[in-house]
């Protein structure tokens, strides 16, 4: 299998709608889905090993934003509750980003 190449774009309040797409796919072929994803922690593991997996992924998620992201979710330790609060914060708030989609419709055209 060939490794691929993980050119990821860093969150900046404006692309939210692309960075998130990107970034689930990117959490899933790293296999750091399940603290984002999971709706409870797999028997398997230790609630200590469950914590440090959410620790992880935030660390990981946080290294894709830029600082004026970063400062409103640097204390976040749940892996969920950074997703969550990062989608709460740029989902459907910014104008640029129902402009983008706005574009992106009047782009289309018919084949």
């Amino acid at each position: 299998m060939m490794k691929a190449n993980t050119k990821m774009v860093p969150l900046n309040g404006t692309n939210y709608h692309l960075w998130k797409g990107k970034m689930k796919d990117l959490l899933f072929v790293k296999t750091m889905h399940l603290p984002v994803f999971a709706t409870q922690k797999p028997d398997s593991m230790s609630e200590e090993e469950w914590d440090c997996e959410h620790q992880q992924v935030c660390g990981f998620i946080r290294q894709f934003v830029e600082d004026n992201v970063y400062n409103h979710i640097a204390n976040e330790t749940h892996a969920r509750a950074l997703w969550e609060k990062i989608d709460s914060l740029y989902a459907s708030k910014s104008g640029n980003n129902k402009l983008y989609f706005l574009n992106c419709l009047m782009n289309l055209r018919y084949r």
